[in-house]
């Protein structure tokens, strides 16, 4: 079966499948598609496939093949209605006054002779015209498209052209002239793979000016997925040398020179006075280079990357430069602070006021130090300090697990960094104030602040750029750093600018969980103790023994998780743990994956149910609720002591296969980071993942015993690889 004709409703758009109404002959169609092409409202297409009869939604076409087709006379009032959302009305004067001569009014953009027919204003006839040389320029890049790929499969056809698509959201119906000028225009919105074929396809020669630019903006782009933010030619000259083999590697380094003097420049090149390099024999040919010495001594980045590290660099120096009112406070103001809260036991170090009037006293500061050093303490005293002086605290971690903790622990609300930019941006009160208004001189407290990237922290900065507030960085820089790109937290310790006080007395772990922490810190293998065990293991199956027994061991009387690198460690130790715990229990009906008993972490963050993501709870079994649709069985856990009821979709997303609740007898450590448990099982694997900062992370975590099952030496390789913010490469300097 074959319907003609143009998209009128998006019903359903997901990774995976896409469903829509096809107006086709004054009829509508429902089509089902599962093919590796987006459409859009308002495309004229083609679909081939087989009726079906749902038993939910009666007759639909499941599509076998889609292709774009003109906009010929049969679907010229289907286009006008569905691309252009005009009435039946407007499409039948329309269609009188011109017939199909239409197209050619289209075509001319013939503004006047629309205005001629009774109600087309000047708006219409423009949105008119505007939409029929999108659909038209749309078809047409298809068209060039599928003529330029024939031969290729189709799957790379299809790949081609989805990535065309999204040019086409910038270029409109310029895109076919655009890529047929610089075929590598496409790497913006595609894969380096993709963009080859097209070019190749276009007749573009392997030493192309226009290729090796691209072949360096594709390096840095790699390097840049692995944190760095600057990058010398010769850190990236093995992806460069895969790009576009070695005999064009020099040649595309002077290409990639003469384009970052353009305006605007394709690339951003930084000179340096010295750069330490392993002597390679690309590193010889870039500084005997006859054309361009000085490349030995420069370093190469993305011009957007660039860009955010300036204005970061910028922000954060006009702030310690132009400083806030300082609000001074003494030892017996501190000490008044504390008579008036319950939540700090003990008085605070010289080390901690020292931190508190650091803080209050400047617009950019940063306090430091390992887990249980008393940093939220400080954040504690800060707040009721601040708030007796009628101001207010803005409290935000990277993960809502730790915006939690900030919660528990200070008794004040917290945000992700993410919800906070969503409520800046789109919250407004009844009386028409945005949520700053609220806020005139605020204290930013930015929790695991290690962990805070590049793109983040320039979000932040532009949300409160020429707002007055003081900036309070937290964390610890042995622990795990960014995921995403850059370094924030690590460039402001080496900052001579930047206040800081480091807090160095534990008052969480025990004795040999703080020694042993402090030898990895120092790249030292700890030594076994009575609260760190090490036990080597040789296979998996031997682990998986090891874990067994010592989560038996422990779990009657501490919390305790196992933190493992790779997930296929962290899936394969689950199963056998939920295995072992719950074979006597009952299952979930309505996620049978869980028994009652099971441990659980919830992977999402859902305001309605209060929970966000790293939660850990406890499956306790299942029950019925009534809603005004009828009865409705859900799952019964508590987290943090917190009763929840899960429906099937808070549990998992069946129609794009994401699970947000998942067992959590075994978890990573970047789900960990921010957690403390009683007792932590750490799998140290030999994998690039665990490194100096992953082990520490995960030490840390552990309140009074750790166990580390160890595989072979991979305890002395991890302390050996040193700490990965180390081996980031960044253009940041304050």
């Amino acid at each position: 079966m074959q319907a003609v004709g143009t998209v009128s409703k998006i019903l359903l758009d997901s990774t995976k499948r896409q469903v829509f109404n096809l107006a086709c002959n004054g009829q509508s169609v429902r089509v089902v598609s599962d093919i590796d092409i987006k459409i859009a409202k308002g495309d004229p297409i083609a679909v081939s496939g087989q009726a079906v009869n749902d038993p939910t939604y009666g007759q639909q076409l499941e599509a076998n093949d889609i292709t774009y087709v003109p906009i010929s006379e049969p679907l010229l009032r289907g286009f006008l209605k569905t691309g252009t959302g005009i009435g039946d009305a407007i499409v039948d004067r329309l269609l009188a006054a011109y017939g199909f001569n239409l197209i050619d009014v289209l075509e001319k953009e013939d503004i006047d002779a629309l205005c001629a027919v009774e109600r087309i204003s000047e708006a219409i006839a423009v949105q008119l015209c505007q939409t029929w040389h999108s659909a038209k320029g749309k078809v047409e890049l298809i068209r060039l498209l599928e003529d330029k790929l024939k031969g290729h499969p189709k799957k790379t056809r299809m790949s081609v052209i989805n990535s065309a698509m999204k040019a086409y959201r910038v270029y409109g119906e310029l895109t076919s002239d655009k890529l047929t000028e610089d075929p590598y225009r496409l790497w913006s919105f595609a894969t380096w793979k993709q963009t080859e074929i097209l070019a190749q396809v276009m007749g573009i020669e392997s030493d192309d000016e226009r290729r090796l630019i691209c072949a360096v903006e594709e390096a840095l782009h790699q390097k840049t997925a692995e944190g760095h933010t600057l990058v010398h030619p010769n850190d990236f000259s093995d992806v460069l040398a895969r790009l576009v083999g070695e005999k064009l590697m020099l040649p595309a380094i002077e290409a990639a020179y003469h384009a970052s003097a353009e305006k605007p420049p394709r690339i951003i090149l930084t000179e340096v006075k010295e750069k330490p390099m392993a002597k390679t024999e690309f590193a010889e040919k870039l500084q005997n280079s006859s054309e361009h010495k000085s490349l030995y001594h420069r370093m190469f980045s993305l011009v957007g990357v660039s860009m955010m590290e300036r204005y970061v660099e910028q922000q954060l120096k006009e702030r310690l430069s132009h400083n806030m009112l300082a609000f001074n406070v003494s030892d017996d103001d501190i000490s008044d602070a504390l008579s008036q809260q319950c939540m700090i036991k003990h008085g605070l170090t010289k080390e901690q006021k020292n931190a508190v009037k650091m803080v209050l006293s400047n617009g950019v500061s940063l306090v430091r130090g390992p887990a249980g050093t008393g940093k939220t303490s400080v954040l504690y005293v800060v707040n009721a300090i601040i708030k007796s002086m009628s101001n207010s605290v803005l409290q935000v971690a990277l993960a809502g697990k730790a915006a939690q903790r900030l919660v528990q622990q200070t008794d004040e609300k917290a945000y992700t960094i993410k919800s906070l930019l969503t409520k800046i941006k789109y919250h407004k009160e009844k009386d028409g104030t945005y949520f700053l208004d609220s806020y005139p001189m605020p204290v930013l407290h930015i929790d695991e602040a290690s962990m805070v990237d590049l793109q983040t922290m320039y979000q932040v900065l532009k949300a409160f750029e020429g707002r007055d507030a003081r900036f309070v960085f937290i964390g610890d820089p042995a622990q795990l750093p960014p995921i995403g790109l850059g370094l924030i937290f690590h460039q402001l310790i080496k900052s001579e600018l930047v206040p800081q006080v480091e807090l160095t007395e534990n008052f969480r772990s025990v004795k040999d969980i703080c020694l042993a922490a402090n030898k990895i810190r120092f790249g030292k293998v700890p030594p076994p103790s009575e609260n760190v065990v090490i036990i080597r293991y040789t296979d998996k199956e031997q682990l998986v023994e090891l874990v067994k027994q010592h989560y038996l061991q422990h779990k009657d009387t501490s919390e305790v998780h196992v933190v493992a690198a790779r997930k296929s460690t962290v899936g394969l130790i689950n199963t056998h743990l939920h295995t072992l715990l719950t074979r006597e229990r009952d299952a979930i009906h309505i996620a049978p994956q869980f028994s009652i008993g099971d441990s659980v972490i919830y992977k999402t963050n859902d305001a309605d149910l209060g929970l966000t993501n790293g939660s850990t709870g406890i499956v306790e079994g299942e029950s019925v609720i009534h809603t005004e649709f009828g009865k409705l069985p859900v799952l019964n856990a508590t987290f943090n002591g917190m009763p929840i009821q899960l429906k099937r979709h808070e549990i998992q997303d069946d129609e794009n296969g994401i699970y947000h609740l998942q067992h959590a007898y075994s978890i990573t450590c970047h789900a960990a980071q921010g957690s403390e448990f009683g007792t932590v099982i750490v799998v140290v694997e030999k994998s690039k993942m665990v490194e100096r900062s992953w082990l520490y992370t995960a030490l840390t975590r552990a309140k009074h015993k750790v166990i580390l099952l160890v595989e072979n030496n991979a305890l002395q390789c991890a302390v050996d690889a040193g700490f990965k913010a180390d081996e980031i490469s960044v253009g940041l300097s304050i």
